[in-house]
This record gives structure tokens, C-alpha cells and sequence, in this order.
């Protein structure tokens, strides 16, 4: 029997400054690179070797351009997203993207947001990723303005951090408030920065009066005289 092993191929090792020589461009809508105007190589010049995460729309089919650092963020796109119109690669989140690169390149406005959600499909299924994003013109020498330049950073990981930090803090809100025990938490001082309704009823206090006070300061009904 014949046994066929299939290398699995790294698409990431694909260094992003051997597309600049491998992608067919004649046949774009770029034209050949002998063609292209100063900017878009003066841009392709800082982008490239830049260790922020940089993708660059240009002209109006908003051909891709990224550096290494970029990569990642699109997952399998890579490499083949590079030289190609946006729109077959962020296909589904053109409805999204677009608008945002339009304001751009149509008005020559700067787009920035932090923690921007966007849909993508980079690994093979659907899921919302976030960027601090900011897209700048570029603009030649007439001052037309001819690409998209897009510096931006994932937050992913950090967004999702924070909403399950969030999440665990509602359960502990709730299991305070509803606990049938009485529940007081306070500082390295022993003052008290928050009570349970429970506690308020063993001490016999409202929460108003205890809160700020040390717990040293504090008589509990059951240790009252009884007359």
C-alpha cells in the first residue's frame, strides 16, 4: 500500500516581502510595479518593515498590502489575500469594512475607534474579533488621495478578558446580595466597604450606618445584654 504524507504548509512563514515579487500583478488593477505611483512605494516602504500591525487599502478596488505583524490577524488569508481586492478576502465583512475605507478614500477623513468589533472568518469558522483601528489617507503628490492606511491592534483577547472578568463579578454581586448568610467585606483595616442585607439584620444596623465604620466597632445583637 502506498503511503502519501501531505507537508502541512505554515502559511505565516510566508515572509510578506516575497508577495511583493511572487504576486502577478501586471494582470491586477495595479498594474505593474514600474508603474506604481512614489507614494504607494514610499508607503509599501515604511509599512513593511514596521513592527505594528499594518494593512493598507489602495485605489478603489482597495487592493491589500500587509506587513508581518499584520498576518496573523487574518489567519489563512494569508498569503493569499495580498495584492488582491479587499473584497474578496474581507468578503464577509464588506458590509462593514467598506464604509469605514470609503470615509477614507472618498473624504480623506481619519477613521479611529478602540476595541471596533468586526465578523470575520479567519480560521475557518465565524467569530467577532476587536482592533483598535485607525485608517489614515494616503495621499500623491496632487494630493488625491489614493489609498487607505490602516494601523491597527487586536484586542481580542483582552475584550474578552475583561467581559468574563465582568461576568464573574455580576455572579459574586449576586451570590452576595442573595446569600442567606450575612456576608461583609472590608479593607486591610478592617473598615467596611460593603454588607449583605443578611448582616444588616444580624447587627441590627442599616447599611448606610455601617459602611465606613471597623468591624472592631461593631456590637452584634446576639452579643446585647439580655436586659
Amino acid at each position: 500500500m502506498e503511503i502519501v504524507v501531505l507537508d502541512k504548509v505554515n502559511t505565516l512563514a510566508v515572509p510578506v516581502s516575497s508577495l511583493l515579487d511572487t504576486v502577478d500583478w501586471a494582470s491586477g488593477p495595479l498594474g505593474p510595479k514600474s508603474e506604481w505611483p512614489a507614494c504607494l512605494h514610499a508607503a509599501i516602504g515604511i509599512m513593511l518593515p514596521s513592527q505594528a500591525q499594518i494593512v493598507m487599502f489602495w485605489g478603489p478596488e482597495f487592493v491589500a498590502f500587509y506587513n508581518d505583524a499584520y498576518a496573523p490577524t487574518i489567519g489563512n488569508k494569508h498569503p493569499h489575500a495580498f495584492g488582491r481586492p479587499a473584497r474578496e478576502y474581507w468578503n464577509e465583512l464588506w458590509d462593514d469594512l467598506e464604509p469605514l475605507l470609503q470615509r477614507v478614500l472618498a473624504k480623506g477623513e481619519t477613521v479611529a475607534a478602540k476595541d471596533r468589533p468586526f465578523y470575520i472568518e479567519r480560521h475557518g469558522y465565524p467569530e467577532t474579533v476587536y482592533f483598535d483601528i485607525s485608517y489614515s489617507p494616503v495621499a500623491d503628490q496632487d494630493g488625491i488621495v489614493r489609498g487607505v492606511f490602516c494601523i491597527v491592534n487586536e484586542t481580542t483577547e483582552r475584550v474578552k478578558a475583561d467581559a468574563a472578568l465582568r461576568e464573574s463579578e455580576e455572579r459574586l454581586r449576586a451570590i452576595f446580595a442573595q446569600s442567606a448568610a450575612g456576608i461583609a467585606l472590608g479593607d486591610l483595616t478592617g473598615k467596611l466597604l460593603s454588607v449583605n442585607d443578611h448582616f444588616c439584620r444580624i447587627v441590627g444596623r442599616p447599611r448606610d450606618e455601617l459602611i465606613g465604620i471597623r468591624m472592631q466597632e461593631i456590637t452584634f445583637a446576639d452579643d446585647l445584654p439580655e436586659n
